[in-house]
């Protein structure tokens, strides 16, 4: 079919009742395929639904008889927002129990923080390090952003072709990986030569991580089977924006699984907003060497691979009646990602005043890692791979500030948005302090984060005590 043609069919949606597995989809489509102006049939028994493109009129008695004489029945009225199913609430609770126990007993044995320690030998510049900082990265944040799309496409790819052999249900993953590292390591070398990073700012980086976490969310409900009615809707454009793609939509519904496309989509991965990802590309950046900066990120790039590839291939290889209840396994999982992202994104957006768990409780004069030398408050902040140290800081107000940030290691925290102080981001360079001037009027609490909202702290700004001289000579140090 040439693509023009393709960009003619119309799609139809048929909900239909009784299909368990894959053999019940071959048998619905065999059926359905036979219908005069059915071009091309798509069936999800996970679903409940078939996806019919048309090239001229079918009408829906002719379709109703096809699908009986397969065995089923088309499902009248719109589908459930719920759904009645024992079995798919059974999966979606076993999922969320799976969760709450994986990521309790990491916390518990100190893993999380063994990978991320990892970032802490990063300052010295060691390409073996650069890949083992990638393998930290595609288990904590690349896993929860990047991996969660990828493990959502898998699965949708695995199910739209049941029938495919395992090695075409795990080579769509492996060119999404090769893909990724060569563009990680040509873009890498694009960013060495200019000698600087592709910026994103704060606001935007935030927006975008949010736009992943509704895509996710999305691809994340309808593979858990949970609400039927948005299953069967999730990522379709609303009103005429859905009409102007439509016909391009369709033409690529058409066309069949191209490797390029899977290596495009790797390559593009490059700009998505984790954390970790901008940290090495500024550093990358700031190497001014095309050759040198291309190796660290393909190398980076190199070392998220098995982590990425072992979840998308997991989801892809899902099969038979298992595969139902591994989507839906899945299907919790991104959820759980979108909402871990979401609520990042959200709290980068708008920061909170509230203290989260861990913070001390704040004194009324400034704190430990704050000096006051000749009528300026020096602060010092640590930046290291579990966030930032102290994460609770008391100033005065109405006293210029110079916030030293020495960073210790390279992560997510690396990138800080500095937007509650009226300025951009910036991102900490390994073994360096960078200085931060800011001034607060008036007592109230500033909560700064990561930009991907993931660490937090906060300064509480109170006022001087009456009498207070701070061009009194020499320093005057807070209670410890």
């Amino acid at each position: 079919m040439s693509k023009r043609s393709a960009a003619r069919l119309s799609q139809r949606q048929v909900a239909i009742k009784g299909m368990t597995c894959a053999a019940c989809e071959t048998r619905v489509g065999r059926r359905l395929r036979r219908i005069d102006g059915v071009e091309r049939v798509t069936v999800s028994a996970r679903r409940g639904v078939a996806t019919l493109y048309l090239s001229g009129e079918v009408d829906q008695a002719t379709i109703r008889q096809a699908v009986e004489q397969a065995g089923y029945k088309v499902a009248s009225g719109a589908p459930p927002w719920l759904s009645r199913d024992p079995a798919v609430w059974r999966d979606v609770a076993l999922g969320l129990v799976a969760i709450v126990v994986v990521v309790g007993a990491l916390t518990a044995s100190g893993l999380i923080d063994r990978f991320g320690s990892l970032a802490s030998s990063f300052a010295d510049g060691n390409l073996v390090m650069v890949m083992a900082l990638g393998v930290a990265a595609s288990l904590s944040t690349c896993m929860a952003l990047t991996g969660g799309l990828v493990i959502a496409l898998s699965a949708r790819h695995g199910a739209s072709h049941p029938n495919a052999t395992t090695r075409q249900r795990v080579m769509p993953q492996v060119w999404f990986n090769v893909g990724r590292v060569a563009g990680f390591t040509v873009l890498g070398a694009g960013l060495g030569l200019l000698g600087r990073l592709f910026q994103l700012t704060g606001a935007l980086t935030s927006w975008l991580m949010l736009a992943a976490a509704v895509v996710m969310g999305l691809l994340g409900l309808s593979l858990s089977g949970a609400s039927p009615r948005l299953g069967l809707n999730a990522l379709r454009l609303p009103g005429r924006l859905g009409q102007a793609f439509q016909a391009r939509s369709e033409a690529d519904s058409a066309r069949p699984y191209s490797d390029w496309r899977a290596v495009g989509w790797g390559a593009a991965s490059f700009f998505l907003p984790c954390g970790f990802t901008q940290a090495v590309q500024v550093y990358a950046a700031s190497t001014g060497q095309p050759a040198r900066a291309g190796l660290v990120m393909g190398l980076f790039a190199l070392g998220t691979v098995p982590g990425l590839l072992s979840a998308g291939s997991l989801a892809a290889l899902a099969r038979g009646r298992a595969a139902q209840r591994v989507y839906r396994l899945l299907g919790v999982l991104v959820m759980a990602f979108a909402v871990l992202n979401g609520a990042n994104a959200a709290a980068a957006l708008l920061p909170s005043s509230s203290d989260p768990a861990g913070w001390s409780s704040f004194d009324d004069r400034p704190s430990a890692n704050v000096t006051i030398v000749d009528g300026r408050q020096i602060v010092l902040t640590e930046q290291n791979f579990r966030g930032y140290d102290p994460v609770s800081t008391t100033i005065y107000a109405g006293l210029p500030v110079s916030w030293r940030i020495k960073s210790t290691s390279l992560g997510c925290a690396s990138a800080l948005d500095l937007r509650p102080f009226g300025q951009s981001r910036l991102v900490l360079t390994p073994g360096q302090t960078a200085t931060v001037e800011f001034t607060v009027d008036q007592p109230r609490d500033i909560t700064y984060t990561c930009s991907m909202g993931m660490y937090r702290a906060q300064f509480h700004v109170v006022a001087p005590p009456e009498g207070f001289d701070p061009t009194a000579p020499g320093p005057t140090e807070g209670p410890r």
